[in-house]
């Protein structure tokens, strides 16, 4: 039907029209004759927009983990059906994925592997292409990479890291220990073993099938270990500590300088230790007159 109004004269009516040409014809009759008017509309049926992806995670679209289960997510607009997209990891086809229609929502899960993981969305409908990528690094944990390395190390027979005369950069123990040879001293610090070199470490720095592992983690919590052994005075095991950061980061400034304040404190102690010696007499009176008690200087005592 349409809706005419005779005071104003207009007319309305709401077509519904097909795609490609339409016509209306408009005919008025009243006593006086008839008029007649033709009209015509071309009609053309919009294109679908196009697909337009949104990844949410990671924000940025990209990211640094210790987590090897990551999923990416986000949001596709204008397609159908998963059908109409496709995902690559690495280059790799990935159809392991999940897109909702209704929410339009897209889930990836991955395992990742160290290092950097790329994945490549892409959807594609009649009106035209989209695409986004995003990047996610795995860094594993730190018992993680120590297991890797200890087990390179166990499967290789020529693997000479646990031998305690590591000859490879040990020459700062060399001087107490003849190469890695214990002389029978008393001090933490001189059983150290060859600890302060580049190769001297067994916590896994590098291996012979070409590893190379600095373990941040690791390192901080030998100096970590290291302070709280020297300000407990604990030279020996503060300096244990120091060569074994010095192990994960060779040269590193702050291992060197912790195992220099263990030297200088293991020395002052023992220094302290002859003088508190020479201090007390040589012989000590017995009241009962059993045994005589000499105390050498080296702390030994021998009953006569």
């Amino acid at each position: 039907g349409f809706y005419f109004n005779p005071s104003s004269g207009s007319l309305n009516k709401t077509l519904s029209l097909t795609a490609s040409s339409n016509t209306l014809q408009l005919t008025v009759t009243n006593s006086c004759g008839t008029d007649t008017k033709n009209y015509s509309f071309n009609y053309s049926v919009p294109s679908a927009p196009a697909p337009v992806i949104n990844i949410t995670n990671p924000g940025n679209r990209s990211a640094n983990v210790n987590n090897a289960n990551f999923i990416v997510s986000g949001t596709i607009q204008n397609v159908a059906s998963s059908s109409e997209i496709s995902v690559k990891v690495n280059g790799v086809n990935f159809t392991n994925f999940i897109y909702t229609a209704s929410t339009r929502q897209i889930s990836i899960p991955l395992v990742l592997t160290a290092g950097t993981t790329n994945v490549a969305i892409t959807a594609t409908n009649s009106a035209g292409t989209d695409s986004k990528t995003a990047s996610i690094t795995y860094t594993p944990p730190a018992d993680k990479v120590i297991d890797k390395i200890n087990q390179n190390q166990n499967n290789n027979p020529n693997n000479n890291q646990n031998n305690g005369n590591n000859n490879g950069g040990n020459n700062n123990g060399n001087d107490r220990n003849n190469g890695g040879n214990n002389n029978n001293n008393n001090n933490t610090e001189k059983n150290s073993g060859n600890n302060n070199g580049n190769n001297g470490s067994n916590n896994g720095k590098i291996n012979p099938g070409g590893l190379n592992v600095i373990n941040e983690a690791n390192y901080k919590k030998a100096i970590d270990a290291g302070n709280s052994a020297l300000n407990a005075k604990n030279y020996g095991a503060a300096k244990a500590e120091f060569q074994k950061a010095l192990g994960f980061k060779p040269g590193d400034a702050a291992a060197k300088d912790g195992i220099k304040k263990a030297e200088d404190g293991q020395k002052a102690a023992d220094d302290a230790n002859k003088a508190n010696q020479n201090k007390e007499p040589n012989k000590t009176n017995n009241p009962d007159n059993k045994t005589n008690v000499n105390r050498r200087p080296g702390g030994v005592i021998k009953g006569n």
